[in-house]
């Protein structure tokens, strides 16, 4: 039989979380291993991996002679102008996001996203009459925050102070 839908999503969503954050780990590593490269250099060379990507699944997924909702035509690049603004909006948010991760962390560049979800999620709720409001989406959403931010925050183990002996001796005793 065919696969529900919400079954189908959840899939998507566990192997989207699971692409992002091997993204994450590699495209740090991709741009710490190399830091003496300058960012402009790195980050173009990621792009044209974009590129080639986006290229290819466009060509793969022109639509044919059938009357298909979901395919890709050439019509969409016709009307170019109109996406250009979500278009330069993407493209400055992939390099800030990029310049993030080379200059701090992924971790900082995940927190970042983190903290404007949360102000996406939180901005009609509070300005928009009528917004339905699910307690357990913004417990969540606090929950995960407050854990990356919790985990962002602790020092490393390495850099983590030991307790003096005769501390840990007290700390034993009581």
């Amino acid at each position: 039989g065919r696969m529900s839908e919400k079954l189908l999503g959840m899939i998507y969503f566990q192997f989207g979380i699971v692409l992002s954050c091997c993204a994450s780990i590699f495209a740090e590593r991709f741009l710490k291993d190399r830091y003496e490269v300058p960012f402009y250099i790195q980050k173009t060379n990621l792009m044209f991996g974009e590129l080639l990507c986006a290229f290819l699944s466009f060509v793969a997924n022109v639509e044919d002679d059938s009357d298909s909702a979901g395919a890709c035509s050439w019509d969409q690049i016709h009307t170019w102008h109109s996406q250009l603004p979500v278009i330069l909006l993407w493209l400055l948010h992939g390099w800030v996001a990029g310049l993030l991760v080379k200059r701090c962390s992924a971790l900082v560049k995940n927190v970042s996203h983190i903290l404007s979800t949360l102000i996406t999620y939180s901005f009609p709720l509070l300005f928009l009459p009528g917004s339905v409001h699910s307690a357990p989406v913004t417990l969540s959403a606090l929950l995960v925050l407050t854990a990356v931010m919790l985990f962002a925050a602790a020092p490393p183990y390495s850099q983590a102070k030991p307790i003096p002996s005769t501390r840990r001796a007290q700390l034993t005793e009581e």
